[in-house]
């Protein structure tokens, strides 16, 4: 029981927003994909020294409301800007 319960912590959306430590490691994502959410950005919201810090999608609206929705600060279109 106590795994299925840590699963279910690791993979659910249901947490608070951590107070990011200031030297915190800066991620940039690559793809607006839904994923994504499950892969990284669930798992870097339960850590305080993990920030996802920018994206970079072909698509600038979808990367925009993508970020929107997550909270991801910066927002690209060059892949190699990230």
């Amino acid at each position: 029981m106590a795994f299925l319960n840590r699963l279910w912590t690791h993979f659910s959306g249901d947490t608070k927003q951590l107070q990011k430590q200031v030297n915190a490691l800066k991620i940039g994502m690559i793809g607006a994909a839904d994923i994504s959410n499950m892969a990284l950005i669930n798992p870097a919201s339960k850590l305080s020294n993990v920030l996802i810090y920018g994206i970079a999608a072909r698509n600038r609206e979808r990367a925009e409301a993508y970020a929107r929705k997550h909270h991801i600060p910066k927002v690209k279109i060059e892949f190699l800007s990230i």
